[in-house]
């Protein structure tokens, strides 16, 4: 947990739900997840939290690799 603390507090560049659009075509799928995340939250909270958690941390550590890597671009 003090792990995922201090990153998100890193200065690691991460995907931001702030800047993402989700198109009307796309809103209930959207809903939906949001809803069977909500869900598993209530039923299964120790094991989503982890995997959540899991989650958080991979999306850092993509994004510092893509950070890293100069010939992608």
């Amino acid at each position: 947990m003090a792990l995922i603390g201090l990153l998100l507090i890193s200065r690691i560049p991460t995907w931001s739900f702030k800047t993402t659009r989700i198109s009307r075509e796309n809103a209930k799928f959207f809903l939906i997840g949001v809803a069977v995340v909500g869900a598993a939250l209530q039923t299964f909270a120790w094991a989503t939290l982890i995997a959540l958690c899991v989650g958080y941390v991979g999306m850092v550590a993509w994004a510092w690799i893509d950070r890293e890597v100069p010939f992608n671009r």
